[in-house]
């Protein structure tokens, strides 16, 4: 993600001086990125305009090195019990 698409959806659609100014520090945000040569992206990314070249990369993930039970044991999570990994 990028910090002024995030910001960006947080403003109120007013055009109050506060706004204004709001608005005029993401337009700078966005000039920042525009200065980035490339722009590493990962799958589940959000429309980034400012960046001219792009290189769409996978997900990395490793393989398991501890068996599920033994990784259960120590965390102490019941053999039987769901488990949900969130990650951002």
């Amino acid at each position: 993600f990028t910090w002024d698409y995030i910001y960006a959806a947080f403003l109120p659609q007013t055009t109050s001086e506060q706004t204004r100014r709001h608005r005029a520090l993401i337009a700078d945000m966005h000039q920042d990125y525009v200065k980035a040569t490339c722009l590493i992206r990962m799958p589940g990314h959000c429309p980034m305009p400012a960046f001219r070249h792009i290189v769409d990369v996978p997900l990395v993930v490793r393989h398991k090195r501890t068996k599920r039970e033994v990784t259960r044991q120590k965390l102490g999570i019941p053999l039987d019990a769901t488990v949900v990994l969130y990650q951002f």
